[in-house]
């Protein structure tokens, strides 16, 4: 882990926004851990299941009488 000679180098030094968030990124990938943030970004949407659904003669579009 880091120390506090470590931490404080690391506040002492001055570095650009760019850098700043690079560091602050690198942080919170490792408290969340890289597994963790691949499978949320992975993750696949569980699909709808769709129901089959019988036809009934009369009972949908162009299935009346008159219908195409």
């Amino acid at each position: 882990m880091i120390n506090n000679k470590q931490l404080q180098q690391l506040m002492d030094k001055p570095m650009s926004r760019k850098e700043f968030l690079r560091n602050i990124g690198l942080v919170v990938l490792s408290l969340f851990g890289a597994n963790a943030l691949l499978s949320l970004l992975l993750k696949e949407h569980s699909k709808p299941k769709v129901h089959n659904q019988q036809i009934q003669p009369g009972r949908s579009f162009g299935g009346g009488k008159y219908g195409v």
